[in-house]
């Protein structure tokens, strides 16, 4: 009870009003409470989780899933309706792939190289810090 009051309660809230401050309808209400939920699953997480050391594997993991989650948020946020926004969920996870051509294969592989510079290149604080060498 003492995490659902402290933690969970005000951050639901909380996003749950942001959303609705970026615009007034159901999609930005789903977009408000999805940021509410998962930095909550985030907060309990790190209250209950065991202690681990530092790991490469873990932490691309922990990245991904953030981007997901993020992701999967910004749907919501960007959709014209639910209807919408659940759509372009469905075409996002399932097989879309049947009228694929060269120049959308050459774009995914340009997108994939931006995220690997993304991911893999220092980001400015670790510049700053001197620890890109």
């Amino acid at each position: 009870m003492g995490f659902l009051a402290m933690h969970a309660a005000p951050l639901l809230v909380t996003m749950t009003l942001a959303g609705l401050w970026h615009g007034i309808g159901v999609t930005f209400l789903v977009f408000g409470l999805l940021h509410g939920v998962f930095l909550s699953i985030n907060h309990l997480w790190r209250l209950r989780r065991p202690a681990w050391r530092a790991n490469r594997w873990r932490d691309a993991a922990s990245t991904a899933l953030t981007c997901l989650c993020v992701l999967i948020g910004s749907v919501f946020f960007r959709a014209e309706d639910l209807e919408t926004a659940c759509a372009l969920l469905r075409a996002m996870v399932g097989p879309s792939v049947t009228h694929a051509t060269a120049a959308d294969a050459l774009e995914c592989a340009r997108l994939a190289a931006l995220l690997g510079l993304v991911w893999f290149a220092p980001n400015t604080q670790t510049i700053m810090e001197g620890k890109h060498a």
